[in-house]
């Protein structure tokens, strides 16, 4: 992720879970997978065996926000 513009990440091993902390979201590694939200109401879940899946989601979702934070508001 850091290879892709990803900084400011930080990581925490919690109690059966482990947590990545980036500028617009979260995600939790929990014993089913990964799992996040992307401010919908629904919570995106992804299993382990679909790591790459799931990094790309998270770099898409990552990078929408860095963009939308950028443009100039009325």
């Amino acid at each position: 992720m850091t290879a892709r513009g990803v900084g400011g990440m930080y990581h925490n091993d919690l109690h059966g879970q482990s947590v990545l902390s980036l500028r617009h979201l979260t995600v939790w590694c929990r014993d089913e997978g990964f799992t996040w939200t992307d401010g919908s109401a629904e919570a995106a879940q992804v299993p382990y065996f679909d790591l790459v899946d799931a990094v790309e989601e998270i770099l898409r979702i990552n990078e929408d926000r860095e963009y939308a934070a950028l443009e100039p508001r009325p």
